[in-house]
């Protein structure tokens, strides 16, 4: 820098010259983003192109650049899971809360939405010719939700006594930020009365634990991408075509990722003859690709199962963009009699499509199209083997599949899932079906059914789960699969082992552990959050972990992993700051000038 100074040692004028590269303060848009592929970004930055704050700076991908992103990418295994799974009490009520059937969780939003399993074992039975109905309901800190009823309702035609297991799902907005708690009830269904809704839960045929029961809640925040639902309640009475109502379009983010739908809803087949309905789920209007996603209802004459029924599949091959899903109805195979009816009376029906990341390893399943009439032994075809990636995890096991026993007297069937040969260190997890002939009604339910729970306490690294059925009573007649047509490509049935993280909310400040656990001063509880990108000059946009520290929005996350308020000062050499001088460098340029003159 040229200075010109008048007689009495003045600065007059001061022309530019290319100063130090030491004394250069990088510019604010010059600066290299931190790779943050889950925390926003606090400050604008070049990740590859010019990146404004609060935005996500994506890795390098092959043979290409890093790329500045609206939206993060996010990870299913963040989302907390809720749940308990056990074995019994069973419970004979007609009305009320069902015993044990308790989960405590927290939201951390009020604008989040919360998705809602329950697998256990239904019936409801009259002692005569008259029909039976009840339903059960999912409640939130004892009331229902307040966007409308998840509930789900039980028909049994006269005589007939179906302990059997299945699940349904739900979905509910509008419940606020803090504890809360999850509980079943039952009640009769609206119009029968005394007499015709002699409701049980939890049966087990030949046990004195109970059926296996599971229920579970997960939060879902609003601008996570990867889930998308469509649920509520209405009645469609055709036996052929779209369902009314059961139609999601989503957006599809990742051409590579995989699909994972998930259809809940009142379902049943009613003839008088023998006859069975299937409901496919359809993309863009054609059957899945990589394996039909369908599940068959059969019937004797007469019978009339109004139900809760559930299924779940996946489906691979499918672009990045916009797509719809919807649920179709038609008949199953050649049969040709056939009623078929969705969403009875007011039950709550769901349909999801979630999309799972390609580089997501911590959910496996096997899905099959086939048949097994064995009564007894593993089955073959479902036989999954899988890595667990966390000690600290814990995992989920779900099956869907049609499942019937059959027999002229009362029997069972019972479906088990077991790790290593073995069950589950925390609960017995499994599914049973129970039959007795009643003018040949109801005893041969070929028909779709869901179960599961969680699996506690197992170790790290390579484990196989496995699919066993067995006969209760003599001569049971099981079967797994039933009707694989046309073409071996039926109904299908899915094997799924799912690890998720314990939520951390709710642990006490000296429990605090585990990969993406924290201590929350602020919140003053246990909390989960993405590591921090970590540099100097760069603050978050997002609440994230600094090292063992929590960084909020807006503070920086240095490269030591310490959080400091401020970014890192230059080194005190640098007097140049972006163009202009400094207080102390015009001093220092004072004095230099007085020495000159003296």
């Amino acid at each position: 820098m040229e200075v010109v100074v008048d007689d009495a040692g003045q600065i007059q004028s001061m022309s530019s010259i290319e100063p130090s590269p030491s004394l250069l303060d990088i510019g604010e848009g010059e600066l290299e983003c931190p790779v943050s592929e889950q925390v926003a970004l606090g400050t604008k930055c070049k990740c590859g192109e010019s990146c404004a704050a609060g935005k996500y700076c994506f890795a390098m991908e092959e043979g290409g650049t890093a790329k500045c992103q609206d939206t993060n990418r996010q990870d299913p295994s963040l989302l907390d899971v809720y749940g308990v799974t056990k074995n019994g009490p069973p419970d004979g009520k007609d009305s009320g809360t069902i015993s044990g059937r308790t989960v405590k969780f927290y939201k951390k939003s009020a604008s989040s939405g919360l998705r809602f399993l329950y697998s256990d074992n239904f019936r409801v039975y009259t002692p005569g010719s008259t029909s039976a109905a009840s339903r059960w309901e999912i409640l939130v800190d004892g009331k229902s939700c307040p966007g409308g009823q998840m509930l789900q309702d039980y028909h049994s035609a006269g005589w007939n006594n179906p302990h059997r297991v299945n699940a349904f799902g739900g979905y509910c907005k509008g419940i606020g930020q803090g504890d809360h708690t999850v509980t079943v009830k039952v009640a009769p269904t609206p119009g029968y009365g005394a007499g015709r809704h002699d409701a049980y839960t939890g049966y087990e045929y030949h046990g004195s634990k109970g059926a296996s029961w599971h229920l579970e809640v997960q939060e879902i925040p609003d601008d996570y991408a990867l889930y998308h639902q469509k649920s509520g309640r209405g009645r469609d009475h055709k036996s052929t075509g779209i369902v009314s109502g059961r139609t999601l379009t989503f957006k599809k983010l990742y051409k590579d990722s995989r699909l994972r739908f998930y259809y809940s809803d009142n379902l049943r087949t009613a003839s008088g003859h023998h006859t069975s309905c299937r409901w496919t789920l359809k993309i863009d209007e054609q059957p899945c690709g990589s394996g039909n996603i369908a599940g068959d209802v059969y019937v004797h004459p007469h019978d009339n199962p109004h139900r809760m029924r559930s299924m779940v599949g996946y489906c691979d091959d499918i672009s990045a963009g916009d797509h719809t899903v919807e649920v179709y109805v038609g008949a199953t195979g050649s049969y040709n009699h056939y009623s078929c009816y969705s969403g009875w009376l007011d039950s709550h029906y769901l349909l999801e499509a979630e999309e799972i990341p390609k580089e997501y390893q911590m959910v496996k399943y096997v899905m099959k199209h086939t048949a097994d009439g064995r009564d007894s032994g593993v089955l073959p075809h479902y036989r999954l083997l899988f890595t667990k990636t966390h000690a600290e995890t814990r995992l989920r096991l779900l099956f869907t599949e049609n499942l019937r026993a059959y027999k002229h007297h009362a029997c069972a069937c019972k479906w088990e899932l077991l790790v290593d040969g073995k069950h589950c260190p925390n609960a017995e997890i499994f599914g049973q079906v129970y039959v007795q002939q009643v003018h040949h009604r109801d005893n041969n339910p070929h028909r779709f059914r869901t179960f599961g729970g969680f699996c506690e306490n197992l170790a790290k690294g390579s484990h196989t789960a496995t699919v066993n059925v067995k006969q209760q009573g003599p001569s049971c007649d099981c079967y797994t699969g039933w009707l694989n047509s046309p073409g071996g490509n039926g109904a299908h049935g899915l094997l799924e082992v799912h690890e998720f993280f314990k939520p951390c909310a709710g642990f006490d400040k000296g429990d605090c552990k585990g990969a993406h656990c924290y201590w929350s001063e602020k919140e003053s509880r246990c909390m989960k959050a993405n590591a921090c990108p970590g540099h100097d000059k760069i603050g978050v946009g997002s609440n994230c972990l600094c090292g063992e520290k929590e960084a909020t929005k807006g503070q920086f996350c240095y490269e030591d992993k310490t959080v400091h308020e401020e970014a890192k000062p230059e080194p005190k050499s640098s007097a140049y700051r972006g163009g202009s001088l400094s207080v102390s460098y015009l001093l220092l340029l004072g004095v230099w000038l007085n020495r000159m003159e003296v």
